[in-house]
């Protein structure tokens, strides 16, 4: 992953699934692939958050990765949104908080270096 970080184009789905697919080859099915049920988190016995349907996940990503290219904020608020909106949307079954903290860093250093 540290060779190819910098191959990565932090506005765009293609590349994030594809950092999905990189990292969790061999780890989880179907890695690279946005989820295809639903699902939660639950603390104790509370479901403390029920993510939206898997049917609306490619459409908020698009939304997502769209504010990320379109939306004049300042980069540090646009990082934390896309983590924060990443966890909420739980795009993929397992993993989604590895990649809501890469994609946040890689957006916000390529965004000011480059």
């Amino acid at each position: 992953m540290y060779d190819a970080i910098q191959n990565f184009k932090p506005n765009s789905v293609k590349s994030f699934l594809s950092a999905h697919k990189m990292l969790m080859s061999g780890l989880v099915d179907q890695p690279g692939k946005y989820r295809n049920k639903g699902v939660g988190i639950v603390k104790g016995s509370k479901v403390a958050h029920l993510a939206p349907s898997y049917k609306n996940v490619p459409g908020l990503m698009n939304d997502l990765f769209a504010y990320l290219k379109k939306d004049e904020d300042l980069v540090l608020i646009k990082s934390c949104v896309f983590h924060y909106e990443l966890e909420f949307i739980h795009p993929f079954l397992y993993e989604n908080g590895r990649m809501g903290r890469l994609w946040k860093h890689l957006f916000y250093f390529m965004s000011i270096l480059f």
